[in-house]
């Protein structure tokens, strides 16, 4: 079937389609672009001209899927549709002619022949960009309802979603990990000396330090107060105990030049490793009683057993 026929099929519509505020555009059996409406270039800022002619995947619009894969590769609506005729719909992303992507709800529908043959799809996309927007407001405040707005790490809520995470793996997997129980030393007498507002910059640094200091896939939060967790996954008591020592010793190196002199911060840490019959709790009093002990032997010191 050639293009003229194609577009001969559907005239009788195309004056109302240039009214219509949705983009419109056809294609034929060879997925060769054939009519290209007035709200399509508005969209997408490719004129008719630019386009009519071309095939849809001579990267021009470049459908991408919400995981950024491009669907001209395989996972095309247009071509499905012209395979088995069955009526498509999706959200995806366009990309513009300056380079940018639209996001837009699209419906990919066959249009058929006086024999019942197929000639081609027809493809209505609306712009979406209400509904991004909105996700990334859900997403903006899921995430900072996860994190601590003070330190810029996982907050309470979020390390405890995380620790049971771990759990899940550890109990389906088998897959080990570590809690490190992270407190900063003598915090009530350093606000006391130097105010609070050294003592927020004192947790800052503490918990970019921390952060420096962890493996890429490790967990940083802030359990509340002067207090720290680390969650370390897919690690033994050795590797524990070295991180926990390392994060020790860049703390320690730290120095907070405040107005009122040198803040030099140390921490305390207990270090745990799960085992098998543990619980969230029996972990988190394990490697807190661990704390405790550092706390006890005279701070500034790991303890990774009893």
């Amino acid at each position: 079937m050639d293009i003229p026929e194609v577009t001969q099929t559907l005239a009788f519509s195309q004056l109302m389609l240039e009214q219509v505020f949705d983009g419109v555009y056809i294609l034929d059996t060879e997925g060769r672009i054939t009519y290209w409406n007035k709200a399509a270039e508005r969209i997408t800022g490719y004129t008719a001209d630019e386009v009519v002619g071309r095939r849809c995947r001579d990267e021009i619009v470049i459908h991408t899927n919400w995981e950024g894969c491009q669907m001209c590769q395989g996972d095309c609506p247009a071509h499905s549709t012209l395979g088995d005729g069955v009526i498509r719909e999706a959200e995806v992303f366009l990309k513009h002619s300056l380079g940018h992507r639209v996001p837009v709800r699209l419906r990919v529908a066959p249009v058929y022949g006086p024999e019942g043959t197929i000639l081609g799809v027809v493809e209505v996309f609306t712009e979406n960009s209400t509904k991004m927007a909105l996700l990334e407001q859900l997403a903006e405040s899921e995430r900072l309802a996860l994190i601590d707005t003070l330190t810029g790490v996982g907050n309470r809520r979020y390390s405890d979603l995380t620790l049971a995470k771990c759990f899940d793996s550890f109990g389906r997997y088998g897959e080990p990990f570590g809690v490190l129980f992270i407190d900063i030393d003598h915090f009530k007498a350093l606000n006391d000396q130097y105010g609070h507002k050294a003592g927020d910059a004192v947790l800052r640094l503490v918990a970019r330090t921390l952060v420096n200091a962890v493996r890429s896939f490790d967990f940083v939060g802030r359990w509340g107060g002067d207090e720290f967790l680390i969650l370390a996954p897919k690690t033994t008591l050795v590797s524990l105990e070295n991180l926990a020592e390392r994060s020790r010793k860049l703390v320690k190196s730290c120095k907070l030049a405040m107005d009122s002199g040198t803040i030099s911060p140390l921490i305390s840490i207990g270090a745990a490793l799960v085992k098998p019959g543990d619980t969230v709790d029996l972990l988190v009093d394990t490697a807190d009683a661990r704390l405790l002990m550092a706390k006890r032997l005279g701070r500034d010191r790991v303890v990774g057993k009893n």
